[in-house]
């Protein structure tokens, strides 16, 4: 009965094993010849240790042969280290559906003024884009004003948008190009692309489109007013913003990640793209920490986002601004007049792995 169940349980385990080199082989061969190669390499350097062991205790039994066991061993450690060297990619690809990444579209009144608040992330996935550009226009029909983000650049002070880019990366590096780049990277879209699709009615109806966002200056002179006056935030922000900062290390990661993507072949693209769409996955779901830098990115530009809507004539708004940014605006509002209330939250998948549909013509 026991032997019985040591070959039973031992078939079920090697085919459960086929099949995972089976879905793992497939991403080795996508990659150069060597990381092949080292995983057999690895395979048969642990094969020595257990085909010690197994010789010591299976060298007495009759027709035990130990060019067979070496090679089976070998051959199964082989399989197990495929199967494990491709689950992250798959672990990942599965996170995109698994824990979808959303984004709200938060409906906001005070008994007078409706504000529709759409959560954005600068890249994200053509669906999301298209279904945000398809409610804008369906607001601008029913007499909304259109709010977006965008901090503004000061003519003839392309050193303050300078500044700002090393402040936000710490380093030199233009964010709008960073976030495409990023995008292509990992088969996504940059927002500001399907933006542009409201390029006419900018021409025709120029009033019912608002950057209501601050100035580079703005930025500035707040952030020199914090480090006077705060020394947590002067501690923590040490040389932010100077001209010989260096670049974060997380920024240091992405740009070696896009120049391995760009070197990559097709097939290895479309396995990073997999890779990093279950990264944005995995990290959008963690609980981000504060940091000194969210009181000029976020706190300040929140206050002045608040006053705006306020003060503002129309009684209908539709804004698109940074998910981040919607808990502390309607703090804000409600410090303001407290009547401010969330009516309805709507939320819309901004992630997903592209859809690749065939079919034949008749």
């Amino acid at each position: 009965m026991a032997q019985r169940l040591w070959i039973g349980g031992s078939a079920i385990v090697l085919f459960v094993l086929v099949v995972l080199f089976g879905l793992g082989l497939p991403i080795l061969l996508v990659w150069p010849w060597w990381v092949l190669g080292l995983v057999a390499a690895a395979a048969l350097v642990l094969a020595i240790p257990a085909f010690l062991l197994r010789r010591w205790v299976a060298r007495k039994r009759p027709g035990w042969s130990p060019v067979r066991s070496f090679a089976a061993i070998t051959a199964v450690l082989f399989m197990a280290l495929t199967a494990t060297v491709a689950f992250p990619l798959y672990w990942l690809a599965y996170l995109v559906d698994a824990r979808p990444t959303t984004m709200p579209l938060v409906t906001l009144t005070d008994g007078t003024k409706t504000v529709q608040f759409q959560g954005m992330q600068h890249i994200g996935s053509e669906t999301f884009y298209k279904s945000v550009v398809y409610d804008l226009r369906e607001a601008l029909d029913n007499g909304y004003r259109l709010f977006y983000e965008g901090v503004q650049p000061v003519d003839g002070r392309p050193d303050l948008t300078e500044w700002f880019d090393r402040f936000a990366t710490g380093g030199n590096t233009d964010l709008s190009e960073g976030y495409k780049a990023l995008a292509d990277g990992c088969g996504m879209q940059f927002q500001l692309d399907y933006f542009k699709g409201l390029t006419k009615d900018f021409t025709v109806h120029p009033a019912r489109h608002v950057t209501a966002d601050v100035t580079y200056l703005d930025m500035k002179t707040e952030y020199d007013r914090l480090m006077r006056d705060d020394p947590a935030f002067a501690k923590e922000m040490g040389g932010a913003g100077r001209k010989d900062a260096t670049p974060k290390s997380d920024g240091n990661v992405v740009k070696s990640f896009l120049e391995f993507w760009q070197a990559g072949t097709p097939a290895q693209r479309k396995l990073l793209g997999f890779a990093c769409r279950g990264f944005f996955s995995w990290t959008f779901a963690q609980k981000q920490a504060p940091s000194q830098k969210d009181k000029v990115i976020l706190t300040f530009r929140n206050e002045k986002l608040a006053r705006r809507i306020v003060d503002e004539a129309e009684n209908k708004i539709w804004i698109t601004y940074g998910a981040a940014h919607i808990p502390g605006v309607i703090a804000d509002l409600q410090k303001i007049d407290p009547k401010w209330r969330v009516v309805s939250i709507r939320w819309s998948r901004v992630i997903a792995n592209p859809d690749e549909l065939d079919g034949e013509l008749r």
